[in-house]
Parts: C-alpha cells; structure tokens; sequence
C-alpha cells in the first residue's frame, strides 16, 4: 500500500471492502481507521477519494445485465471502474510524495494496545454483533433516504421543465437534449441517471456505455452527500475526496474509451440507433467542463494557502 497510494498496510481493509461493496462503506472504515488513529489527517482524506465506489453487483448486474442485458459490458464497465480507482489512488500518493505532506509521526506503541483492545472485544461478541447490526440497519437506511430524496428532487427538475430548459441550451452547441437528461439526471442520482444513460438513443452503443463510466466513476451527488454526512462527524476535509470523484469519472471515462477501439472483444457499435451525436463537439465540451472544474479548485486550493500564509 506505501510503495502505490502512500498509506499505510491498514489501509487495503478499506481498499478491499470499496472494491467489494459500494458507497459509503469506504468512508465508514477510512473513518474508523482515523479515529483509531491507525491513518494520518492527509491519509484518511486521500482514503476516501478511491474506496468509495459503485458496487460489482450494481455494475454487472444492474447494469451490465439489466439495462443492457450484456455480462461482457458489466464486465467492461467494472474493469475499467477499477482500474480507475486504483489510478486516482496511485495520482493521489504521487501528488501527496511531491508535496510533503505526510508530517505527522506514527506511535507504533498504539497499534498493540489497538490489537489487545480488540482481542478484549472478543470477549463480548454478543455485544459487537448487536452493535454492527444497529450501524448496519442505520447506514442502509440513510442510503435509501438519499435516493428517494433525489428521486423526488428529479422529478420535480422534469416536472417543472427545468431539465428541458438547460437541455434547450446546451443543444445550440450540438448536445441533443436526451444525453443533456441523462448526464444531469446521473450526476444527482446514480441509478436513475445510469437508467436513461443505457436506453439513450444514439449512433453508437459504445456511448452509452462510456457515459455509464463517467456516471459509475463519479458515484453522482446523491452519494456524495452520503459519504460528507458520515465525514461531517470528524474533523475531515471532504476537497480531496471530491475531486478524487472527478478524477475517477474521467478515467474510467477513458479506460472505457480506450478498451472499446482498441480491443476487439468489447467492439460494441453493432447496433446503430436514431440520433446523431457529434462526438468530437461532446468530448471536447465534457474534457473543457472538467478542465474549468480543475482549475477553480486549484485556484481555490492557492488562494487557501496564500491567505493561511499571510495569517500566520
């Protein structure tokens, strides 16, 4: 785990279990890891940004199987979902090595006493098991809240042809409306967006699998909000991790891109569809949009440390 992502070996608990379940179970551990002050302040933020990702049974089989009632995309979709993880994870410790920012010093002499507290536990296993019970029922049901809040939030931007008005807009630029409803709709609500994204008409069905990517990698806001409510309770910065979502996105955007052309067994386009998209006017608009973003963030980041600088 040090020599890829600059964390600690405890750290791949939270790795695995992000990989193996979805949100916002990553977030959970990397929590508890740093409350138990297995993880440093730097470590436990840049934990978040690539352990809190989209489920393989929401992948292949929501996905991939239902929507578009192939295993060989879910399994496209997940490889590229995971490797893009991996890849915001090993960007992150890069980025983390260059600036140093690893300063706080580990006491090895609070990991025995971590160990011998759990080996005490085990002594009231009755006890822990009603407790993972209650957090498990908790946790499950603030999921489900989440997604009906911003089920109703889309249907009332549907209702209220808020959606249409935006996708009006953006169609001047050669956006059809129905992708316009699609990409907004995924980036509030991860299901319901990843539903009109795999039944959106266009030239090539390897679209709509690459948008899925994005969704997928993303997670949408609706999950965000999951894992910043779970962060609020700590003293935890929630900047990385959202700029880790973006990152993953867009990976997984392009790891899709690149395993569609240029390997044979995931050449999708067999089945042309009704509308025509400009995929050049598309790409260049979502890689601007994500460039602005980047950019206003480390702006924003500077102006942080030059104001911190002068206050001190």
């Amino acid at each position: 785990m040090r020599p890829l992502f600059n964390v600690p070996g405890v750290a791949g608990y939270a790795l695995i279990m992000g990989l193996i379940s979805s949100s916002p179970i990553g977030a959970t551990i990397a929590i508890d890891l740093y409350e138990n002050k297995l993880l440093t302040k730097n470590e436990a933020e840049r934990l978040l940004a690539f352990t809190n990702n989209t489920g393989p049974l929401f992948i292949v089989g929501t996905t991939g199987i239902l929507l578009f009632g192939s295993k060989l995309i879910g399994y496209l979709l997940l490889v590229t979902h995971i490797l893009s993880s991996l890849t915001v994870g090993i960007i992150l410790g890069i980025t983390s090595r260059i600036k140093n920012d690893n300063k706080e010093v580990y006491d090895n002499s609070y990991y025995k006493s971590v160990i011998k507290r759990n080996t005490d536990d085990l002594n009231d296993l009755g006890g822990i098991l009603s407790q993972s019970i209650k957090k498990s029922i908790a946790l499950v049901l603030q999921i489900g809240g989440f997604v009906v809040l911003f089920s109703v939030i889309i249907s009332i931007l549907n209702d209220s042809n808020i959606f249409n008005v935006i996708a009006s807009i953006l169609e001047k630029f050669y956006v059809p409306k129905d992708f316009t409803k699609s990409l907004l709709t995924g980036l509030l609500e991860l299901t319901s967006g990843v539903s009109f994204a795999a039944n959106l008409k266009t030239t090539h069905l390897s679209l709509n699998v690459i948008l899925c990517s994005f969704l997928l990698g993303f997670c949408s806001i609706s999950v965000m909000l999951q894992v910043i409510s779970i962060v609020s309770k700590s003293n935890l910065s929630t900047k990385t991790y959202i700029k880790g979502k973006l990152l993953h996105g867009a990976t997984a955007m392009l790891y899709t891109a690149i395993l569609i052309n240029y390997m044979p067994i995931f050449q999708l386009d067999i089945k042309p569809y009704t509308i025509n998209f400009n995929i050049t006017k598309i790409a260049l608009i979502i890689i601007t949009f994500i460039v602005a973003f980047a950019t206003i963030l480390i702006k924003s980041e500077l102006h942080h440390k030059l104001s911190r600088k002068q206050y001190n």
